[in-house]
């Protein structure tokens, strides 16, 4: 590998020989063509499409397709690793399906590491929710029975029981393909069973991880580095208020709302979701003296979220974890931002109204309010904007403890100490 100048003030950088992948090598052709079958058949069939994309023939074609994509993604892998020889992998989930899964099999088949770095708050409720939209992932029904049973006997880690129903990670056809071409991973609801380290931010991370079935012997509590920086930057609180006050020509108190970004995953129609925001903007701007800062996900596209700008209402243009200690309010859903808020004290709403399933958050939800619905949401906004925030348990990222288990992990190779 390349030869890099150490900086001892990165955290992960704990050797000269380290390399970061920006992007991975995957073609989507066979998903794209399935993607454009099951819109076909929705389109034709209307109700019946569900029990159709579940019958043999169309469960082959998608099979075939995906396994296309699976067999071009484990040739790309076998090259990378050909190319670079990785001695440790460095990731922060092992369940994407793909070039990384490929990746993963190849290291662990030339006994080489795994390490998942840690990302931040534990949730699964996004992955939930579109799972349980998708008649085609909900276990029982009368199409795809049999297959799912089978799915349960070989990979019960791919079976999530959620409201005394069960739903499967994926789709028949897929998790076939994924099987056939041996790059499933084995527990893809969470992260960290395939790695062989799992390091994560906190004891709760780990309690989640220990109750889904990743064994308890590879999970480290390090705490996370982007908690350090934003614990940092209270000792900057003012300056970085009067920076934003001065920017924005903001008055008076500073409300962020991180948007939640459902319609990126297909769970709301666009129409609805602009009606429902724009209601949440009305009732959280009825008291005169608030302003809103929008913070948008970095994968989503700001165009569909300029319905909410105007005198009041501004897009947030730096990063939310930079700026956070300068702001009066936080108002998120369920995601790695609603830990930023009792971080540092801030009064920390979540707006649960996209009916996400309560997956993994209980600790959390006791140091934030939750809003249900709109109604719900205008009965408890006076009394959200006189709390006080609240605390929530932190442990500060431990360079010392990472480093000293990698050194361990592969007999002190990749460590430069």
């Amino acid at each position: 590998m390349k030869k890099r100048n150490y900086d001892s003030s990165v955290p992960y950088q704990v050797s000269e020989k380290i390399k970061i992948i920006s992007k991975t090598i995957d073609i989507k052709l066979g998903s794209t063509l399935i993607n454009f079958l099951e819109y076909l058949f929705y389109k034709v069939f209307k109700k019946r499409a569900n029990y159709l994309l579940n019958t043999l023939p169309l469960i082959l074609i998608f099979f075939i397709l995906d396994t296309l994509d699976f067999l071009f993604a484990k040739i790309s892998a076998w090259f990378f690793y050909v190319i670079n020889k990785p001695d440790i992998l460095l990731i922060v989930r092992d369940r994407n399906l793909g070039f990384q899964t490929s990746l993963i099999k190849s290291l662990k088949k030339k006994n080489k590491k795994v390490v998942i770095i840690p990302w931040g708050f534990f949730n699964i409720n996004f992955l939930l929710r579109s799972r349980i939209l998708s008649p085609r992932n909900i276990m029982g029904l009368k199409s795809n029975n049999y297959f799912h049973k089978l799915m349960e006997r070989k990979s019960p880690n791919h079976i999530f029981k959620y409201n005394n129903f069960k739903y499967s990670y994926y789709k028949i056809g897929r998790y076939l393909a994924a099987i056939f071409c041996g790059i499933c991973p084995s527990n893809p609801w969470v992260y960290g069973s395939d790695s062989s380290l799992c390091f994560v931010d906190n004891k709760e991370t780990k309690l989640e991880l220990i109750k889904n079935n990743v064994k308890e012997n590879k999970i480290i509590v390090c705490g996370n580095h982007i908690y350090d920086e934003i614990k940092k930057n209270k000792i900057k609180k003012n300056k970085i208020r009067q920076f934003l006050v001065r920017k924005y020509n903001l008055q008076n108190s500073i409300i962020v709302l991180a948007m939640p970004h459902v319609i990126e995953h297909n769970l709301i129609c666009p129409k609805a979701y602009r009606k429902k925001m724009l209601q949440v903007k009305d009732i959280l701007l009825k008291n005169n003296n608030k302003s809103i800062l929008l913070s948008v996900h970095p994968r989503a596209q700001k165009s569909d979220y300029e319905f909410l700008i105007d005198t009041r209402t501004y897009f947030l243009e730096e990063s939310l974890r930079n700026i956070i200690v300068g702001v009066d309010y936080l108002i998120c859903h369920w995601s790695g931002v609603t830990f930023w808020g009792p971080l540092v004290a801030k009064p920390t709403m979540v707006l649960d109204i996209f009916s996400l399933p309560f997956v993994g958050v209980n600790y959390l939800s006791k140091k934030v309010m939750v809003v249900k619905n709109l109604a719900d949401l205008n009965k408890k906004i006076s009394y959200f904007y006189n709390m006080r925030g609240k605390n929530v348990p932190y442990e500060k990222f431990s360079v010392t403890k990472f480093k000293r288990n990698l050194f361990r992990l592969n007999n002190g190779y990749f460590s430069k100490n």
